[in-house]
């Protein structure tokens, strides 16, 4: 079982009988809020240190930038990044939080800006934001051959960043959007087609999954 298409492509020439799924996570529907919020966020794992890494290039490199509010979001930050974050005036770090609380800051902001230098299949952090977020922006390594890319707002330099935070502040989300990414995430990204097709796989039968609504 794949979770992207470069891995599904290796694993099935070299051994056959592979399929893609994409990754399980949390989000049940799209909970995106049409409307516009205050403020950039970046979230992740802080520990980790490509997320830690992410953090410091967007502040040094694109936020340093733009005249706008913005939220670091995640435990465990370096001493480099908060002092990074401590020299800033715009920024604000939230640590020591909930996965409660992240996902409420996701679903506030304007902007979920994204960066990877490692592509390395789909991120979860790329599907909440689209699941539960606004706007999202985000380099081609973290959005290439996902299925996710019209969803986004691509950006590959510096100033593709600044430009794309420029053009979106003040752009409301419409029910336009999130009709796209329902159809989207409907279609590919759901826990209840991921769960059919790998029930199908293993046991070469077909299982409908019901939601929660239907079986009440």
């Amino acid at each position: 079982m794949a979770i992207s298409p470069n891995d599904f492509k290796y694993f099935d020439k070299k051994y056959g009988n592979a399929m893609l799924l994409p990754p399980f996570h949390v989000n049940s529907e799209v909970t995106t809020e049409p409307g516009r919020g205050d403020f950039i966020l970046y979230h992740g794992n802080l520990a980790v240190g490509e997320n830690n890494e992410a953090a410091i290039y967007l502040l040094t490199n694109v936020l340093n930038k733009v005249d706008k509010p913005v939220v670091i979001a995640g435990n465990d930050p370096s001493a480099e990044l908060q002092s990074v974050i401590a020299s800033m005036s715009n920024v604000e770090l939230r640590t020591d939080i909930t996965s409660e609380e992240i996902n409420h800051l996701i679903a506030e902001a304007q902007i979920n800006i994204l960066y990877t230098n490692q592509a390395t299949g789909i991120k979860l952090k790329l599907l909440n934001s689209l699941f539960m977020g606004r706007h999202c922006i985000a380099n081609e390594k973290m959005i290439a051959d996902t299925g996710l890319e019209e969803l986004c707002t691509l950006c590959n330099t510096e100033k593709d960043y600044v430009e794309a935070i420029e053009k979106l502040w003040n752009d409301e989300v419409t029910d336009d959007v999130i009709d796209l990414r329902n159809r989207v995430l409907d279609t590919s990204f759901s826990n209840d087609s991921g769960v059919e097709q790998l029930y199908s796989k293993v046991y070469g039968e077909r299982l409908e999954v019901k939601t929660r609504v239907e079986q009440e």
